[in-house]
């Protein structure tokens, strides 16, 4: 039986401003994160890397920011959404600038003109003198990004990402589908406007001010991170949340593991994520393999922040209007979604490259609005259960470019594994129906207990 709470505003002047300051975090966040795409070829050729090795980089930091969704709701239930936000802009603004300072430092690196790049190693003519000279040299390591922008940067953006998206719960109920769509959309918008931003300052700053740049963006999250407040509850909310806070995280856990709705939509996340994830880390890389220029390359992941943004905002009120058919509709985007993953792969050209760009953009924005609505439906309390969610969006990142990038250098082709990633994806829309179902049976065997 649930117990009374204090009713949520659902709307109001400060209740929009919590969603404002979400919106920002999300749109200085997640712009970074999804156009990290454009500087691979140049972490490449500055560390002498492939680009599984590069794009491990990637996979570190989305599976921080993903995978410490855990930590961060533990962090939220114990010291709040603004102190957790602080932490983590801090966090992320540091490993920003080491990034930016390491890159520097090894800028006069360089392999002679007849030195011919290998993975993370070089080689030359035997017994050339400059063969002699690369050995003695300062060589990049790929290694502290991993750690800088990986690991520091990463963790930073997960202790971001929770509360700029758990906090709109806390203020909206009938509303929910709606607030939480144009808070998330900061992350289409982001990606719209740092698509271009990034390419342009990487072309006239090199990538160690890239870096620096993107610290400064960063560190702006601060001022929307105060902004974060949470209603003051009921006596009686406030006697439920002392008792679950009593309760071991394990616990917590394991009930998550039993329960059948919650582990088909972590299984659905899981596949779904794959080919998510890989489409935002080769998009661009894959583009200029089909001939596409970089601007037009940057003008896709900007088509597909836009429609990515209207996907959030459109969705998230046809949520709140036909919230009982909620996982009918969801259904419909993931397969869509997954089969614009598939096809990019046949439509090379750029005006093939910009409908699917459409297409995914709109139904991952869609997908990404529905994640709250979808995760209330089966749970009451959603902090926990959306921080596991968060951690297997994690694996599924660590997991996807890096074995797509793996494959890349072994064959010359994102043909493999774009075409395995966007079945796996398809299969992963199917799965929702199936949480749906056992969700549906759960409810009915409760009402036959209590009667």
């Amino acid at each position: 039986m649930k117990t009374k709470e204090k009713s949520r505003p659902d709307g109001g002047c400060f209740a929009w401003t919590i969603v404002a300051a979400s919106f920002m975090v999300s749109f200085l966040q997640d712009g970074f994160r999804d156009s990290f795409g454009l500087i691979l070829p140049s972490i490449c050729n500055h560390f002498h890397v492939g680009r599984a090795e590069a794009s491990f980089t990637n996979s570190i930091m989305v599976f921080l920011t993903l995978g410490s969704g855990p930590l961060a709701a533990y962090m939220v239930k114990k010291m709040g959404h603004r102190l957790t936000t602080i932490i983590g802009v801090v966090m992320a603004a540091v490993g920003l600038i080491i990034a930016g300072l390491y890159i520097q430092m090894t800028m006069d690196h360089h392999h002679p003109s007849n030195t011919t790049v290998h993975g993370s190693y070089s080689e030359t003519p035997k017994g050339s003198v400059d063969h002699l000279e690369i050995i003695a040299g300062p060589v990049p390591n790929i290694l502290v990004l991993h750690i800088s922008i990986g690991v520091l940067t990463g963790l930073g953006f997960g202790l971001m990402y929770l509360p700029a998206m758990d906090i709109v719960k806390v203020y909206f109920d009938s509303n929910l589908g709606l607030a939480n769509g144009i808070a998330a959309a900061g992350s289409g918008f982001g990606q719209f406007i740092m698509a271009p931003t990034i390419n342009l300052v990487e072309e006239h700053l090199g990538l160690d001010g890239t870096m620096f740049v993107l610290a400064g963006v960063v560190s702006c999250s601060l001022v929307f991170g105060l902004m974060y407040s949470v209603p003051e509850v009921t006596e009686d909310h406030q006697d439920v949340e002392e008792k679950e806070d009593k309760e071991s995280v394990a616990e917590l856990l394991l009930s998550m593991f039993k329960s059948v709705p919650m582990m088909c939509l972590l299984i659905s996340h899981f596949l779904l994520h794959l080919g998510i994830f890989v489409t935002f880390t080769f998009y661009s890389d894959r583009a200029a393999m089909f001939g596409i220029s970089r601007n037009n390359s940057t003008a896709l992941l900007s088509i597909m922040g836009v429609s990515n943004f209207l996907g959030r905002i459109i969705f998230g009120k046809l949520l709140d209007q036909f919230r009982s058919r909620s996982f009918l509709m969801v259904t419909c985007v993931l397969l869509l979604n997954g089969i614009s993953v598939l096809v990019s792969q046949y439509l090379t050209s750029f005006v093939g490259q910009a409908i699917i760009s459409s297409v995914f953009g709109a139904t991952f924005g869609a997908y990404i609005t529905s994640l709250i609505v979808i995760i209330s439906m089966l749970v009451d309390d959603i902090t926990f259960p959306f921080g596991i969610c968060l951690f297997i969006f994690a694996l599924a990142s660590l997991i996807g470019p890096t074995s797509v990038g793996y494959l890349y250098d072994v064959y010359g082709s994102y043909m493999p594994g774009f075409v395995v990633v966007g079945v796996l994806a398809i299969l992963g829309a199917a799965f929702l129906p199936l949480a749906w179902w056992a969700g549906q049976r759960r409810k009915v065997n409760q009402r036959k207990e209590k009667c």
